[in-house]
């Protein structure tokens, strides 16, 4: 009887790997494509809203006391598109 001494993959063994880590890839990829949405939805197109520019002391205050008397408690506020908002100013 002839004793087989070869050691390593086959070729099966390794497909069957292969094709594991690829939809263990390709799961975790559609899974961070729904959590990081595209600039171009719906919901991150906000560029087309008109900001008034602040251009003296008497516009600066009035902004932050709107801001200050602003509910953010509700869920309906965004507060991403807000922030975003802000630091463009």
């Amino acid at each position: 009887m002839r004793i087989n001494k070869q050691s390593g993959f086959h070729v099966i063994e390794l497909a069957i790997i292969l094709l594991a880590v690829g939809a263990i890839g390709f799961g975790g990829y559609k899974v961070w494509q729904r959590q990081h949405p595209l600039a171009s939805s719906p919901a991150a197109s906000t560029a087309s809203v008109q900001v008034p520019q602040i251009k003296t002391v008497k516009d600066l205050d009035s902004t932050s006391s709107t801001l200050d008397h602003l509910d953010t408690s509700s869920g309906s506020t965004d507060l991403t598109s807000m922030q975003n908002d802000l630091n463009a100013l």
